[in-house]
């Protein structure tokens, strides 16, 4: 069971939300799972969902059995939808490099000593492609990257809106990416 729902403190409202767990949650993931085709992302928005009943928990228990049906279901369905947008936007953003293969890129420990070297020679060439941007995007690819900071901790430092952050690391990835091509110096 999802800690959140131990979290109430409200015992009948624990119970409300137990109940609807144990009832619904197979359903919730199949529904999930047949948007997102990942087992990973099925649970994620299944307990999306429960914090969005948790949230609305007095709406909830006002519904009859049939109107909290309908809301699960619909509820599952616009989180589900609202993911696969998200990956979608951020497949199409990320033509540059994607978080997970730029870190891979960096920490692979197994390296043989000619890729150790050629890596070194890649680092030398990011470090400068990065000294060549604007101190913003600078801090913004350091802030990511190397000081591995959450999107909110880099929206502080940079005084911008966390909901940015996103699109500011894509524009500052592109930067660098056309200086490393050579198509742009001025940045």
């Amino acid at each position: 069971m999802l800690a959140i729902i131990t979290a109430i403190e409200d015992a009948y409202e624990r119970e409300f939300i137990s109940e609807i767990y144990t009832k619904y949650y197979k359903v919730m993931y199949a529904k999930a799972y047949s948007l997102t085709r990942s087992e990973f992302e099925a649970e994620e928005i299944v307990q999306e969902a429960f914090i969005k009943f948790i949230e609305h928990i007095d709406l909830l228990m006002s519904f009859d059995e049939n109107k909290i049906q309908v809301y699960i279901m619909v509820t599952t369905k616009n989180i589900a939808i609202k993911h696969w947008r998200r990956n979608k936007k951020r497949a199409e953003s990320d033509d540059f490099v994607s978080e997970e293969s730029f870190s891979g890129w960096l920490s692979d420990k197994m390296a043989l000593p000619e890729d150790l070297y050629i890596r070194k020679e890649e680092l030398a060439e990011l470090a400068e492609t990065i000294n060549k941007l604007s101190e913003k995007d600078r801090i913004l690819l350091e802030s990511k990257y190397i000081l591995m900071l959450s999107d909110k901790e880099i929206a502080e430092e940079l005084n911008i809106a966390p909901s940015s952050v996103r699109s500011c690391l894509t524009r500052a990835r592109r930067k660098a990416y056309a200086i490393l091509k050579g198509e742009s110096e001025d940045v």
